[in-house]
């Protein structure tokens, strides 16, 4: 066998072996998108629990179900703890929504948690009342704003 004869055969085992070779990292990224989406729900779970888990703190629900009802409830140290709760229920319900956007399975079901959770706890005097007062400069980013906004049915900043 000449050298022109032996071509187009390994011509066609290089396509077979790049052909092999794309369907093994096909495999490869699927596995690791499977993983990866996994990853980001229980880490979105455990955020959630952790939040949660706050009001086990019989002291801190105590400030919370008063603090619903609104700000002159609470001693002013109690109002720093619970802005701080409010706050950190935004900041989750943020990461939430911002994790959906990633195109993540469930994207659509996080956007909808997301808006609930905050919904839940911001729902109340209290807290709607405090954000209408600092909403102007909240210490928060333009997106978790915005998700405040919209879980209180608030138009955009004025």
């Amino acid at each position: 066998m000449t050298l022109s004869q032996i071509a187009p055969v390994a011509d066609l085992v290089t396509a077979i072996a790049v052909l092999v070779s794309l369907i093994l990292v096909l495999i490869e990224l699927r596995r690791s998108t499977a993983e990866t989406k996994l990853a980001n729900s229980l880490k979105l779970t455990e955020i959630v629990s952790s939040l949660r888990a706050i009001t086990d703190d019989l002291d801190l629900a105590d400030i919370v179900l008063r603090g619903r009802g609104g700000m002159e409830h609470l001693t002013p140290v109690e109002q720093m703890v619970y802005q701080k709760f409010l706050l950190r229920v935004l900041h989750t319900a943020n990461t939430i929504r911002r994790v959906s956007t990633l195109s993540i399975e469930g994207d659509r079901e996080n956007k909808v948690i997301a808006l609930r959770q905050l919904r839940a706890e911001w729902v109340h005097p209290g807290p709607r009342d405090w954000w209408q007062k600092i909403r102007a400069n909240a210490p928060v980013a333009a997106s978790a704003a915005a998700l405040a906004n919209e879980a209180l049915d608030i138009e955009a900043k004025p």
